[in-house]
């Protein structure tokens, strides 16, 4: 089993800040334990730039969104994704609630 972990932190490769970040673990299959539909909280702390009305980022510590899909499976294949957990999140705003996905790892978030 190989197994590399550069940090929790994800550069900002859109805002022109390019930093590889590799994180590898095993053979790409989670354990199972969260399933779609089901609420998860950020438990580590991670910056991302894709939040809506956030360009300088978003810390994700903390926030609770619902899980939409493992992303190891598809079509009858085991895929190595490095952060296998597409997790919608959804930010206060006035009017219309601003949505947003983020793939995270099994480490980074806790079901509740």
């Amino acid at each position: 089993m190989i197994v590399h972990q550069a940090t929790s932190f994800r550069s900002a490769a859109w805002a022109g800040r390019a930093k590889l970040v590799v994180r590898c673990s095993g053979n790409g299959a989670s354990s199972g334990a969260f399933q779609a539909g089901q609420k998860v909280k950020v438990v580590s702390s991670i910056k991302i730039y894709h939040a809506p009305k956030h360009p300088e980022g978003i810390d994700l510590n903390g926030m609770e969104g619902t899980l939409i899909k493992d992303v190891t499976h598809y079509k009858g294949k085991i895929l190595s994704a490095n952060f296998p957990f597409e997790v919608e999140f959804h930010l206060p705003s006035e009017g219309k609630p601003a949505k947003f996905k983020a793939h995270l790892g099994e480490d980074e978030i806790q079901a509740l």
